[in-house]
């Protein structure tokens, strides 16, 4: 990636970037992403690149959120549905979150604005304390893409990698 004039281009994306990806990034063009946008739930909030996002004025944008049996009954306490208490977990994170629905009553129902208090925020996180798991791994994908991009455990077969310069 070039530098672009500010004339043509304002801001930039990225996403899947890893704090790694971003050094580069910026070490070779000096842009600094606007957004990237991520995996992002209570199994990985990913709070070290989340950090790094947010000391460099990167916004977070999360994908994938996912329900439990935990998130479930926290959404019935709150009379909530369990993707609008794991939207409620992002926002209250400072993500901007993109929840994928195709049927209609569940995008209207998306955009109804839930609160979590700080002890249902902090239980929803507990739930991946000790349990960190990604869903979007490339090389787990059908056809295969034999690339390691996050360098999860099951990426170590690869015989490919990001290359960062």
């Amino acid at each position: 990636m070039i530098a672009l004039p500010k004339s043509k281009v304002r801001n930039i994306g990225v996403s899947n970037f890893t704090i790694e990806h971003i050094k580069a990034l910026i070490s070779a063009t000096g842009v600094v992403p606007t957004v990237n946008q991520i995996e992002a739930h209570p199994l990985l909030p990913q709070d070290e690149l989340v950090a790094f996002c947010n000391e460099n004025g990167i916004k977070i944008t999360a994908y994938s959120p996912l329900g439990n049996n935990f998130v479930q009954e926290i959404a019935r306490k709150l009379g909530a549905t369990p993707a609008q208490v794991l939207i409620a977990w992002g926002v209250y994170r400072g993500y901007i979150v993109i929840p994928k629905s195709v049927q209609e009553e569940r995008i209207i129902s998306n955009f109804k604005q839930i609160e979590l208090s700080k002890e249902d925020y902090e239980a929803v996180s507990a739930v991946g304390k000790d349990n960190h798991t990604r869903f979007n791994i490339p090389y787990t994908y059908k056809p295969k893409w034999d690339i390691n991009v996050f360098d999860e455990p099951i990426e170590k077969q690869a015989t490919n990698t990001v290359k960062i310069n």
